[in-house]
């Protein structure tokens, strides 16, 4: 098994990685919140990591330079049986801080977690004093859940769940200024294929209108072939991929599925989905009957479909139809 992100390769950790791991563990500015192995418990860990592989399909995995094959740190998964969790983690060497690895195995740990396995959610086991990994819980969408004890030492538990229930809300005159700030960092990552513009488009982009609080952003494009070019600029803006309707579009979410800030469509100018974005924001916002009739749509389907985003969506094509006059 391997995962490749942007800049790491990710692989189960192995016995040939022990003295790796022994130096990870040595370091006492690496263990001020987590504990110290020594050789011997060093190789235990490995042997148990092993087991939890063969057992439940996941583990720890090392961090490597794809380029030097250099070993950076270690993340991965792990089930307690105590708390019936599984927990996301991550280590890193002192010298691989502060250049955004944390985050960015973290999300491909998350991804494979839920992709893979049957998960709820996930967690992540913080020392309240560990800020640095409070922020990188944090750009992961994780939030606090409980204070507990692991192991005997006190830590607070963050979870990140699935997917975010579908939850709407009176509209917030501050959204405009929202997409506004977006727009700005998106112009200057990804202006070279935005040749369409950037467009605040979505509930949130039509006032008075009761929305779900994630602001959706229509990106025009040349061609979907061209722009995934910009998956790397978008990635360090901490959106996530995500192949939905992939004939159609690139879909991302910022920051994660479980918690939505932001939904990012780039979507090629000549086709039918992006006029038709666009025609729809722009009908709703000229008609003060469409968008109540379509409010009262949203707020009987959230009620009925709640935990079901397929099923939402899916009910609105009717009317989205009847109101672009097909």
């Amino acid at each position: 098994m391997r995962i490749e992100t942007e800049r790491l390769l990710l692989r189960p950790m192995e016995l040939g990685d022990l003295d790796d791991f022994v130096a990870l563990h040595a370091d006492p500015e690496v263990t001020r919140f987590i504990r110290p192995l020594d050789r011997a418990a060093a190789k235990e860990r490995l042997h148990r990591d092993a087991r939890e592989w063969r057992e439940r399909g996941h583990g720890l995995l090392a961090m490597l330079d794809p380029k030097s094959d250099a070993f950076l740190g270690r993340c991965g998964l792990k089930y307690w049986p105590q708390f019936d969790e599984t927990e996301l983690g991550w280590v890193l060497r002192r010298d691989a801080w502060g250049r955004g690895y944390a985050t960015e195995v973290g999300r491909a740990c998350i991804e494979w977690g839920f992709a893979e396995f049957d998960l709820s959610y996930l967690t992540a086991m913080v020392n309240a004093g560990n800020t640095r990994s409070i922020r990188v819980a944090e750009r992961l969408g994780l939030s606090p859940l409980r204070n507990d004890l692991l192991l005997g030492d006190p830590v607070v538990v963050y979870r990140l769940q699935r997917d975010e229930p579908i939850r709407l809300a009176p509209y917030d005159p501050s959204w405009p200024n929202r997409f506004a700030q977006e727009q700005a960092a998106l112009d200057e990552a990804i202006r070279s294929w935005a040749t369409g513009g950037i467009h605040h488009v979505g509930s949130t982009a039509v006032p008075g209108l009761d929305a779900k609080p994630i602001i959706d952003i229509l990106v025009g494009v040349d061609s979907l072939e061209a722009s995934q070019a910009c998956f790397g600029p978008l990635a360090k803006l901490g959106y996530l991929y995500a192949p939905y309707q992939a004939n159609e579009m690139h879909w991302f979410c910022k920051p994660h599925p479980s918690r939505r800030t932001h939904h990012l469509h780039l979507v090629p100018t000549d086709s039918s989905r992006f006029r038709d974005e666009l025609a729809f924001r722009d009908r709703l916002r000229a008609s003060p009957e469409a968008a109540e009739e379509y409010a009262a749509l949203k707020r009987d389907l959230a009620e009925r479909f709640g935990d079901d985003r397929e099923a939402y969506t899916d009910a609105k094509t009717a009317f989205i139809s009847r109101v672009l006059g097909r």
